[in-house]
This record gives C-alpha cells, sequence and structure tokens, in this order.
C-alpha cells in the first residue's frame, strides 16, 4: 500500500524523468513551474516498506515508478490517457 506524499521532491535526476517524457531537462521544469506537470510521490506501506511510488502527469502521459531506498527504478511504466488530460486525482 502506498500513501501520499509530497511532491517537493523528485527522488530522482531531473535528467532521468525529463528523458522518459522526451524533454529536455530546462523545458521540464519551466512545465511543472507552469503546473503542466505533476509530480506526486507516495511512500509505501507494509508490504512495500521503504519503497516510494512517484507519478508523474504531463498532458496525457502519465509515468509511474517505484524506487527503492536507494533511489534505483525497481519497476516503471507509463499510460497514454486517451480522449482526456491527465488529471490529479482526489482520492
Amino acid at each position: 500500500m502506498f500513501s501520499a506524499g509530497s511532491d517537493d521532491s523528485l527522488l530522482l535526476e531531473t535528467d532521468d524523468i525529463a528523458d522518459r517524457f522526451g524533454l529536455t531537462v530546462q523545458d521540464f521544469k519551466r512545465y511543472r513551474n507552469l503546473g503542466l506537470i505533476v509530480v506526486v510521490a507516495e511512500t509505501g506501506s507494509n508490504e512495500h516498506e521503504g519503497l516510494t511510488r512517484l507519478t508523474c502527469r504531463f498532458g496525457n502521459r502519465v509515468w509511474q515508478a517505484v524506487v527503492g531506498g536507494d533511489k534505483r527504478i525497481v519497476h516503471e511504466e507509463i499510460r497514454y490517457l486517451r480522449g482526456k488530460l491527465s488529471r490529479p486525482s482526489n482520492s
């Protein structure tokens, strides 16, 4: 289980995440400052203790990674939402 945390830190290098979206670091930072890229970090508990799920939303793309305590990506995936822009969930 993962619970919502802070989006203030990326946990990973900005260039690693920007590359996932095909963006330069400068564009990634600019879009994030404009609120076009939303980053959410969720802390793992129980069987996911020591892991963090990082979700980045940009337009219709959602990139999600599970990051270990050593800041290495354990699992990652990217989804493309059809017919709508991604929005942070309120749940």
